[in-house]
C-alpha cells in the first residue's frame, strides 16, 4: 500500500469521480484509475461502487477512508516537524474563538506564540459556538474554542479544557438582590437579558431549564457577553451567566448563586477529517498554558479575555 494510492483514493472519495479527481491531482485519469485498482487487488475488495451519478464509497471504502485519512495527516505532521527544524515554523493558522472565553488568557497565548514562532500568521474567527462547528467541520478554521450544548456536526472531536459555574444576576435594587442565593424558578417571572441562540451558554440554559420544565422570556439578546452584566445593571432584567462574566464588570448588579448548580464549559474542537497542522497543535500549546481558573490571582482583565 503506498502513499499516493491512498492519496488517489481520497481524491475519488471526495470528489466522488475519478475524472474530477485526476483534475484536482492533475494526474491523468488513467493513472488514477490503475492506481485505485492497484489498491482494490491488494486488499481484495471493491473500495468504490459505480452509480449513475458517479462513485460512491463501498462498505469497505467507508472503513477504510478514516484511516488513510490519519495515515495522510500523520504524513504531513512530519514532514512540517522536518520543516520546522530546517527553516522554522511558518504558515497561517485559523483559529476559531469565541467572543468572550473567560478561561484562558487569548491575547498572551497568541502573543506568546508569534514570539516563538514569528513567521506564522494567526487569524481568529470569532462567532458563536454553532457557527464554529461549522466552519470547523468545512475547514474553515484548523481547531475551535467552543462551548457546545449538544451533538456536533461530523467528526468533530472535544476535549474539555475547563469550567465555570453560572450564577443569576439581578439589579442592585431588584426584589431578589437581598439574597445570596436564588432558585431558577425564581428568576423565571422576570425579563432575561442574554445572548443569541447558536452561542453555547445560551443554548446550554435553554436546554436545563427546558427539562426542568422551565420558561423564561428574554427582551434583549446581546452577542456580547460583557454587555450582558452592564444591562442588567441599568434595570433591563436578569440574567444567568458563567461565573467570569459576571466578575467586576458593572455596577448596580447583585451576583446571587444558583440553588441548582448548572456548569458553563470550555472545550477545544479539532475535526478528524483535516487535523490541526503542526504550527496549529503548537498554537493549542500555547493556549492550554494560558488557562484561567475562576478566581485565580493572576485572572486576565475583562478587556484582554476576549477579541471584541
Amino acid at each position: 500500500m503506498q502513499l499516493r494510492q491512498l492519496e488517489y483514493f481520497l481524491a475519488v472519495a471526495r470528489d466522488g469521480s475519478f475524472s474530477s479527481a485526476s483534475e484536482t491531482l492533475h494526474v491523468v485519469q488513467s493513472g488514477v484509475s490503475t492506481a485505485i485498482r492497484a489498491l482494490e487487488r491488494e486488499l481484495g475488495v471493491p473500495l468504490f461502487e459505480r452509480t449513475a451519478r458517479g462513485v460512491v464509497l463501498s462498505d469497505a471504502g467507508t472503513a477504510l477512508l478514516p484511516h488513510a485519512q490519519r495515515v495522510l495527516a500523520d504524513v504531513q505532521a512530519a514532514a512540517e516537524a522536518v520543516d520546522e527544524v530546517r527553516r522554522g515554523v511558518r504558515g497561517t493558522v485559523v483559529a476559531g474563538v469565541l467572543p468572550v472565553l473567560g478561561l484562558v488568557d487569548l491575547p498572551r497565548a497568541v502573543a506568546a506564540f508569534r514570539a516563538d514562532h514569528p513567521h506564522v500568521a494567526v487569524h481568529l474567527h470569532i462567532a458563536g459556538t454553532a457557527k464554529l462547528a461549522g466552519q470547523l467541520d468545512e475547514g474553515e478554521v484548523d481547531f475551535a474554542l467552543m462551548s457546545p450544548a449538544g451533538p456536533l456536526p461530523g467528526d468533530l472531536s472535544l476535549t474539555r479544557l475547563g469550567d465555570a459555574p453560572f450564577v443569576g444576576l439581578v439589579p442592585a435594587g431588584h426584589e431578589l438582590a437581598g439574597r445570596d442565593r436564588v432558585d431558577l424558578a425564581d428568576l423565571m417571572d422576570c425579563p432575561f437579558v442574554d445572548s443569541p441562540a447558536g452561542f453555547g451558554n445560551r443554548d446550554l440554559l435553554d436546554q436545563e431549564l427546558g427539562r426542568r420544565g422551565l420558561r423564561r422570556s428574554i427582551v434583549v439578546e446581546a452577542p456580547d457577553a460583557w454587555a450582558i452584566p452592564v444591562l442588567v445593571g441599568k434595570g433591563v432584567g436578569v440574567a444567568m451567566v458563567p461565573a467570569f462574566v459576571a466578575e467586576g464588570h458593572a455596577a448596580n448588579v447583585k451576583v446571587l448563586e444558583l440553588a441548582t448548580p448548572l456548569q458553563w464549559s470550555l472545550f477545544l474542537a479539532t475535526a478528524d477529517h483535516h487535523p490541526p497542522s503542526h504550527a496549529a497543535r503548537l498554537l493549542i500549546r500555547h493556549i492550554r498554558a494560558a488557562l484561567q481558573p475562576i478566581g485565580g490571582s493572576s485572572r486576565p482583565s475583562p478587556a484582554d479575555q476576549g477579541f471584541h
